[in-house]
């Protein structure tokens, strides 16, 4: 993921990542969604690690 880093998060998205207030942050069955629109990236919490646990990245969508 570091290596390959700025190929998968371009700027827009890690404006958005760093924009984003964690009270908003759209929640659902999916994951939860960090960003807005089509620039974004869904990521879900291991449910083996209990709360505050390990998240694992799910889909990153940095093209609009």
């Amino acid at each position: 993921m570091l290596k390959n880093y700025p190929a998968l998060i371009g700027e827009k998205l890690r404006a958005q990542i760093l924009a984003q207030d964690p009270e908003q942050v759209f929640e659902n069955y999916q994951g939860m969604m960090i960003g807005d629109g089509p620039i974004n990236i869904w990521v879900r919490e291991r449910s083996d690690d209990g709360p505050g646990g390990t998240f694992d990245i799910i889909t990153i969508n940095d093209k609009e």
